[in-house]
This record gives structure tokens, sequence and C-alpha cells, in this order.
């Protein structure tokens, strides 16, 4: 048996020299095929440490796959690892928020917004809503879904997690700043769809300002904020957007 999974091994490596002729790539994949192989494992790691789930995981297209994403991932899972399984190059609007429900510290620590398809995951690097990723699932130019995961995330969540964490007796508490919610089916949990509120320019703060932001973070300092600013700004190849 051994034997045949090592004649296996070298066919598949030699293919992809053969690739490499045609494609410089070629090398590099069969370096990595060669160590997956040798370890067992199928696992791809980023270069923050983080795994990296199967491709068809990483391009969530609402609150639903998100948590799928989450599910397939190692526990306990931090909020930089489940960032850095998002579609690169991110696209991010930052923005100094002192007064949202995730708000942010100040200008170097603003509310980071990624759009990731429909679904806008966001998060910020210091302060009381550090540890919480809200999400918004849009549903029209106007409306989005609202939920929420607490980090880490030590165990596989229930589907309807990020809709639960923040359902109160009539709703959610995401009506006290988006007035009008409603509820709305299709969705894994107890969903509600309310106005999308937008932020405004004054508070925006650069990507290219956030690079700068990472590179002078000092882990020795602030580990948890230096490895959040490198998933999205370095590692991410973070890329202002416009808000949808």
């Amino acid at each position: 048996m051994q034997k045949t999974v090592t004649i296996i091994k070298w066919m598949i490596l030699a293919s992809l020299l053969v690739t490499a002729f045609v494609n410089c790539d070629g090398f590099e994949l069969a370096n990595t095929l060669n160590d997956e192989l040798e370890s067992g494992s199928s696992d791809v790691v980023s270069s923050d440490n983080c795994v990296l789930a199967p491709a068809q995981y990483r391009n969530p297209k609402g609150i639903d796959e998100v948590t799928s994403l989450i599910n397939v991932l190692p526990k306990p899972l931090s909020i930089p690892c489940l960032i850095e399984n998002l579609p690169q190059p991110l696209k991010v609007y930052s923005f100094e928020s002192t007064g949202s429900a995730q708000p942010s510290v100040d200008s170097n620590n603003p509310r980071i917004f990624i759009f990731v398809n429909n679904l806008i995951v966001s998060v910020t690097p210091k302060g009381i809503g550090r540890e919480l990723v809200e999400f918004s699932q849009v549903i029209s130019s106007t409306e989005s879904v609202k939920g929420e995961i607490k980090f880490p995330v030590v165990s596989e969540l229930d589907v309807a997690a990020p809709y639960d964490s923040i359902r109160e007796s009539f709703g959610t508490s995401c009506r006290v700043c988006h007035l009008g919610e409603r509820s709305v089916s299709g969705f894994a949990g107890e969903a509600y769809a309310s106005p999308i509120l937008r932020p405004g320019s004054a508070g925006r703060q650069t990507a290219l300002k956030m690079k700068l932001q990472t590179a002078s973070c000092d882990d020795s300092d602030d580990p948890s904020r230096c490895k959040m600013l490198r998933s999205i700004f370095k590692n991410g190849n973070a890329q202002d957007a416009n808000f949808p």
C-alpha cells in the first residue's frame, strides 16, 4: 500500500513539474503538494498561521454561508483567521464611528467594513467591539439582514447563531439605530431586515493610512490589534471601496 501511495505521489509531482515549464508557479505548487502529501494534511496555512478552508467555502455570499465557513475552520477561531479566509484583495471602507454598536476608539482604530458579494463584514481592532463580528446581508438597495458572532469561536455554531445573538423580545437589538425593521424569511434563523445606514465621508480612513498603521503596529504592545490589522491590510491586501 505504501509503495502504491509513493508511486502516486511521484506521478502527481512529475505532472506538476511538467507544468512548471509552461507556468513558473509549477515548482511552488509541486513543493506545496509534496509537503501536504508527506504530512497527510490537506490544510493550507496563511502567513499568520491561519488555516485556510477549502476554496468552495471562502467566497461567502451571505450570513448563512459565512456561518458554514466558520464551522469548517479549526477551533478556537479568531477574527483575523476568519478574515484571512475571505476573497483577496479585500474591499474595505474604514470609518471612525464612535456612536455605533461597534464603536471605534479613534481614527487609528476605525470600524472596518469588508465587502464580499452581498455580505458586509464589520470589525474594529480595538475597544469594546473588538470581539464582535457584525454581518449585514444586503437584500435590496435600502435594506439588509443583520447578524453578529462573538469571537473567539470555540465550537461549531448552530446555523441560527448569528441571528440569535441579536434577538430581543420584539425584534433585534439593531432596531435602536436601524428603525423600521421587519421579519423576513429564507434565512437559517429568525431574521429581520432593516434600513442600511451608510457612513459619511468625513470620518473615512484610507487603506493607505491603515497600511501604515499596520506596518508600525507593535506586537509586544497589542498583539491582537496587530494581527487583525495584518489580516486586513497586509495579508488581505485591502483596497478602498465604496459603501454599497
